[in-house]
């Protein structure tokens, strides 16, 4: 065991036979060698201890828990045994690429004001093909932008500074969306960016967690952006405007959503000193669910494609598409 790791990998498994090897295969394969590796076994009922057991690499570190305690309490286990000043995390059930890490620690090193680091990924499904890839946003002040809408990092990807998570530890309270929680408080302390590159390969199936238990996600996470958008100081009608922003089953008025994209975009003065156009990503969110909630699919190509292209302004951009899709709506009824 590395005495003095500068990184610690700590990746929580419960039940992932089928593909802890490759993951754990992932992160002894990186370039950037100077890390520990802490896995949690959450109270394995298959065959994953054994296989877990079968590696002789003196950087792996195995706490077992004596009995299923979930997500949260695992990382916060695994943080408190960790000796690495970078705390990368890590999925069972996903595959790191080769240079996550050493472009992790490099850029964490270039920018001290950074906390929080991801990475793009690309979207495999349980046999490893690949079927889409990520677009987060890269920068701190697009992140924060992007933060109402939905989770601005992608979990498994992450790499955090210990100090900050030794002062802020993963709510064990929120359940299913502890990192979207964790985000919604470390927003406010300290600075969030994402590597354009893809670092990661995420796997969705039907035994993850995010599969299984995605409306009690949805739920969630529609109170952790309603928290958010009320310490923002978007004030007025809290709970609705998350369920906008969320893409809620009922179907919202286009002023609404308009009026809910301009409020918090004249709030970001209050965070950042300054306005900011939203990013482009940001904005396809904002339009995908005006189509999805209106069931115009039709003009996404002829309204959303074209005015983006068109328009250097991308507030412009997507005023003009507000106003374009109203008249659709006013002509549909």
């Amino acid at each position: 065991m590395c005495d003095k790791p500068f990184v610690s990998v700590i990746m929580p498994v419960r039940n992932c036979k089928r593909f802890v090897a490759n993951a754990v295969n992932s992160i002894l394969s990186q370039t950037y060698t100077n890390f520990e590796f802490i896995i949690i076994n959450d109270g394995s009922t298959d065959e994953t201890p054994q296989i877990l057991e079968g590696y002789n690499d003196s950087r792996i570190q195995i706490i077992k828990n004596s009995k299923n305690l979930g997500i949260s309490e695992s990382l916060n286990l695994g943080i408190s045994h960790s000796k690495g000043k970078l705390i990368a995390r890590m999925d069972a059930d996903d595959f790191s690429l080769p240079g996550r890490l050493e472009a992790q620690v490099k850029f964490m090193q270039e920018h001290p004001e950074v906390g929080v680091l991801g990475t793009q990924i690309s979207i495999m499904n349980f046999t490893g093909k690949i079927m889409d890839v990520s677009n987060y946003p890269a920068k701190s002040e697009d992140i924060l932008y992007f933060f109402p809408v939905g989770c601005p990092v992608a979990h498994p990807t992450v790499m955090v500074r210990k100090d900050i998570l030794a002062e802020y530890p993963y709510s064990t309270t929120a359940l299913y969306g502890e990192d979207y929680e964790l985000w919604s408080r470390l927003i406010h302390v300290t600075k969030f960016a994402n590597l354009e590159k893809i670092f990661l390969n995420y796997r969705v199936w039907k035994g993850q967690v995010s599969s299984a238990k995605k409306n009690l996600q949805h739920l969630n996470s529609l109170k952790i952006s309603s928290e958010f958008l009320k310490n923002l100081g978007v004030a007025e009608q809290i709970q609705r405007k998350a369920e906008i922003l969320y893409l809620s089953s009922t179907q919202p008025k286009i002023s609404e959503i308009n009026s809910t994209f301009i409020e918090i975009h004249n709030l970001e003065e209050k965070l950042l000193g300054k306005k900011i156009s939203p990013p482009y990503n940001v904005i396809d969110r904002f339009v995908s669910c005006i189509f999805k909630v209106s069931k115009l699919m039709f003009i996404k190509n002829v309204i959303f494609s074209q005015y983006l292209k068109v328009n250097k302004s991308r507030c412009l951009a997507f005023m003009i598409i507000f106003r374009k899709i109203t008249v659709k709506l006013r002509r549909n009824k």
